[in-house]
């Protein structure tokens, strides 16, 4: 409510380019998280600081940063599908993609493509706080977090034989990754661990 009022009185005051301009920051802040929108905002507001000045562009400025903590982090939530699979690119009994990156929020749904697979979380390879995930056998499961960091995914039946994934949840730091690199798997589970490792980013 208080970002509607916000918004329409902020459009009785702009010209065209202005409201045009906000639209497009509209666009800009649903892509972004929280911290993300608020660095766009003090380097939006900074630069038009430096060039511009009156009591319209402060009324603009000030909707500009109200309408990008307005939109929650959940509008721009997106599904992530990842498919078990008895073959696939890796070779046999795969996640498919073994690798993925998503942000705090995001859907990712694990699709039982193939009969006799499951998803779960691998035993303490998991952020700290955040609940383990255990999906029945030939049944699809959604992953939801908002706890950042590494996940690594296996398929029980299929464990033995390298059916593994590993969802990165935002941004991780070097210690996540030494730890991912400790835990202790079966041979070509590790094997294929440290290649997915390998592509976090």
């Amino acid at each position: 409510m208080v970002c509607s009022v916000i918004i329409v009185d902020f459009a009785r005051c702009m010209s065209f380019r202005q409201r045009k301009k906000i639209v497009e920051s509209l666009v800009i802040a649903t892509q972004l998280s929280v911290s993300d929108r608020l660095k766009s905002a003090i380097s939006f507001i900074s630069s038009k600081l430096a060039s511009q000045k009156g009591n319209t562009m402060f009324r603009f400025l000030f909707t500009a940063v109200t309408v990008f903590f307005c939109i929650p982090a959940t509008v721009c939530a997106k599904d992530i599908i990842i498919e078990m699979k008895n073959n696939g690119i890796d070779g046999v009994m795969v996640f498919e993609p073994s690798y993925i990156k998503a942000r705090p929020g995001d859907r990712i749904i694990f699709k039982p493509t193939d009969k006799g697979h499951n998803a779960e979380t691998i035993p303490a390879f998991y952020p700290k706080g955040a609940t383990p995930l255990r999906g029945a056998i030939n049944k699809e499961i959604v992953f939801t977090t908002k706890l950042q960091g590494l996940y690594g995914i296996r398929c029980l039946p299929h464990f033995g034989m390298g059916m593994i994934a590993l969802i990165q949840i935002g941004s991780v730091k070097s210690a996540d990754v030494d730890a991912a690199k400790a835990v202790k798997l079966p041979p070509l589970a590790k094997k294929r661990m440290i290649a997915a490792i390998a592509r976090i980013r």
